[in-house]
């Protein structure tokens, strides 16, 4: 049976792991998948994917200050020999590539999730990070990503030119996606005449809930029926303060870390996303398939997955009055609401089938 080394920051929930775990679930059994977990922590999605049927894990942080981890990697890639590896990990791809190539592996990928760099730059950290671009550049035998803005980012012009470089879309399996009815608004004590606005993705600058807070007041403050729900990692750990402080507690629900994500959009009414940046906005996308109208930020990654025709949904990421706006007119219009249902579309461009089967040709150079 192929072997296939996968390279993630970690196991913490987050749009990598669930894609990789998601893929992987998909092709369970086909090949056996090795996971490195780069930062030496499994995380919160560790014994989903202990699961897995075949599943190995190498548990070795790495440091890119610390060549005698890199050594330690290179032999343990030496000794699984695998068909293929995969880096998840942008740019940081770079030396596991590299030293994958003087072992002698078949099928090297670097696959870009995130569409711009996650670090403040600095002089040190902009050459270290052009010598890594560099490093996946000459040793991938493909780079992918899930945005073409990822790929314009990273790589420019050469994406017009080199048949190496290719996107692949996030699937999503919206069979078993659809197939749960449940909501969560008897466990949340929210009744059913609320509107209700969720939001999903941990707490990260990048997520922009300080702007979401700021929409959320407002609207409270004119409607008493609206109530935001937030779900993500650190989400409840930033903001319970300040929602007990505002007496909030019965309009902004915080969840933090949950795996009922599905059941969390059976509760919305309407899905609000205005990230600042993005790689492909999966959370979004799994909205979508739930037919949920939905404002967004009208940020490249975004607009490039949305219809044309649709784009009036995707306002500045931080225009707090254009939100309110926004969400108002779907409450206010069912019409509207209903005119944003693109499940039918979302379901068809998303799916997991065609779009893990690419990936997984690409794993085998097939």
């Amino acid at each position: 049976m192929k072997k296939v080394i996968f390279l993630i920051t970690s196991l913490n929930s987050g749009g990598i792991e669930n894609y990789l775990f998601r893929f992987l679930k998909h092709f369970e059994g086909e090949f056996i998948p090795f996971i490195v977990c780069k930062n030496g922590c499994h995380g919160e999605l560790y014994e989903d994917y202990a699961k897995i049927k075949g599943i190995k894990f190498y548990d070795g942080a790495l440091s890119y200050f610390n060549p005698v981890l890199f050594y330690k990697l290179k032999k343990f890639i030496s000794t699984v020999n695998p068909d293929s590896i995969c880096d998840f990990t942008g740019n940081f791809a770079g030396i596991p590539l590299f030293l994958s190539g003087i072992i002698g592996v078949k099928n090297r990928i670097a696959f870009y999730r995130g569409s711009t760099d996650h670090f403040e730059s600095s002089l040190f950290k902009g050459i270290f990070n052009s010598i890594m671009n560099y490093l996946v550049y000459k040793n991938a035998t493909h780079i992918l990503a899930n945005s073409k803005s990822a790929i314009s980012y990273f790589f420019g012009n050469l994406a017009l030119k080199d048949k190496r470089i290719d996107v692949i879309h996030n699937g999503i399996n919206a069979h078993s996606f659809l197939e749960i009815k449940q909501d969560l608004r008897e466990n949340l004590n929210i009744d059913k005449s609320k509107f209700v606005v969720v939001h999903v993705g941990r707490f990260d600058k990048a997520k922009n809930h300080s702007t979401i807070i700021k929409v959320a007041k407002k609207l409270i403050d004119l409607d008493k029926n609206y109530v935001f729900v937030l779900c993500g990692k650190n989400v409840d750990l930033e903001f319970q303060i300040y929602v007990k402080n505002n007496q909030l507690e019965n309009n902004v629900k915080l969840l933090g870390y949950t795996k009922q994500v599905v059941k969390v959009l059976n509760t919305a009414n309407c899905f609000y996303f205005p990230s600042i940046t993005e790689g492909q906005p999966n959370a979004l996308i799994e909205a979508l398939v739930k037919g949920l109208p939905f404002v967004a930020s009208n940020i490249k990654p975004i607009s490039d997955v949305i219809p044309l025709e649709y784009h009036c949904q995707l306002i500045d990421p931080l225009d707090v009055d254009l939100a309110v706006k926004k969400i108002k007119e779907i409450k206010d219009n069912p019409i509207l609401g209903e005119s944003l249902n693109l499940s039918s579309w979302a379901t068809n461009n998303f799916d997991a089938d065609k779009l893990f089967s690419e990936f997984k040709n690409k794993l085998f150079d097939n």
